[in-house]
């Protein structure tokens, strides 16, 4: 995991293949670029969206086995709960979408995504995304970038 400004992306370019075609797009959003799904190459695509958080109660922690995340934080801010996956019990898959569900860890950290800020997720390592701060929902501007990895 990575954790930093998006300013600072470039210093992390060695950390996977097509992250700085990632970088360069993310760069590019502004407040009037639509919701949707955006291909970068044939091995990364973004998708911006707008919603809500929820309390901490209602997410899930999740992994992806293929594909590394960017989750950058446009407007508003989230905590997002992480913790090692490799030791969780899985409780959903969906075949397809590279995503695989887990129950709840003993114990996990918190990492406050504010606007600005990027987090570099690799396959495996689970992560409960859209946390309410105080458990009170607010809305979210968002790009999470899908890099394959295997």
């Amino acid at each position: 995991m990575i954790y930093d400004s998006l300013k600072n992306g470039a210093r992390y370019l060695y950390a996977a293949k097509d992250l700085e075609k990632v970088f360069e797009f993310l760069f590019t959003l502004t407040e009037n670029t639509p919701p949707g799904r955006y291909e970068i190459s044939e091995n990364a695509y973004v998708i911006l969206s707008e919603g809500m958080t929820k309390p901490r109660a209602e997410g899930r922690f999740e992994a992806h086995e293929v594909y590394a995340d960017v989750q950058y934080m446009i407007r508003g801010c989230e905590y997002l709960d992480l913790c090692d996956g490799s030791a969780l019990s899985v409780t959903d898959t969906s075949a397809g979408n590279d995503l695989c569900f887990f129950s709840e860890p003993a114990a996990y950290s918190s990492l406050l995504l504010e606007a600005g800020k990027f987090v570099l997720l690799y396959p495996g390592e689970a992560h409960k995304p859209l946390t309410a701060v105080d458990d009170c929902p607010a809305p979210v501007r968002k790009a999470v970038a899908k890099i394959r990895m295997k």
